[in-house]
């Protein structure tokens, strides 16, 4: 495989993003939610809390 046949996670998210489809929206919220929540745990993990 070469590297123009792939895509980073970042450009992966980004395209994702660009579609405009409303069918698309689902999974956007969704990826917007697991996101957040990765976010959020590792943000407890840092502070030193957990749920």
């Amino acid at each position: 495989m070469r590297e123009t046949d792939v895509l980073s996670t970042k450009n992966v998210l980004r395209l994702i993003q660009s579609i405009p489809s409303p069918k698309a929206e689902p999974f956007k919220m969704w990826l917007a939610q697991v996101g957040n929540d990765r976010l959020e745990r590792k943000r407890q993990t840092f502070s030193g809390n957990s749920k």
